[in-house]
């Protein structure tokens, strides 16, 4: 996966704010990104534009993932998602909802994705780190939290 060092971006109130360059990856070039600053746990929003992009949605019957691709570019209307640690490394948990020059509109967990224009993310970061574990009933990897329950 492509990952451009050249990415633009600078410290805010809450984190960081990001821009990527036409044809970086995103999830590659955020997973690296917070790599590098340290970030234990975030959660990002973002708009822009994407090519060659992935999305999926989760059935929780047969546990697995079932995929889409659409290559031309579209608008990315929405990008939410957060960053945890999983296995000691960040892992980012993104939504997106893609329209194109029909005004039609698609959206799912992102596979993968590459910047066709541009996209702007910004990075919340938490002050604790949040991880992920693996869940049989679900057979997907959840957040791991440690203080308290429901009632």
């Amino acid at each position: 996966m492509y990952y451009n060092t050249n990415m633009q971006w600078q410290e805010s109130t809450n984190g960081f704010v990001l821009r990527l360059e036409r044809g970086e990856e995103v999830l590659t070039s955020l997973e690296n990104f917070c790599k590098e600053q340290s970030v234990m746990s975030a959660f990002v929003c973002g708009i822009g534009a994407l090519e060659n992009v992935e999305i999926c949605a989760y059935d929780i019957k047969k546990k697995t993932y079932i995929c889409r691709k659409f290559a031309e570019s579209q608008e990315l209307l929405s990008l939410l998602g957060n960053v945890t640690q999983s296995e000691g490394k960040p892992f980012c948990h993104i939504h997106v909802v893609l329209g194109n020059e029909e005004y039609h509109v698609n959206g799912g967990h992102l596979q993968s994705g590459r910047v066709s224009v541009t996209c702007e993310i910004e990075v919340r970061t938490s002050s604790r780190p949040i991880e992920r574990i693996a869940d049989e009933e679900t057979g997907l990897h959840l957040w791991k939290l440690k203080n308290h329950r429901s009632s």
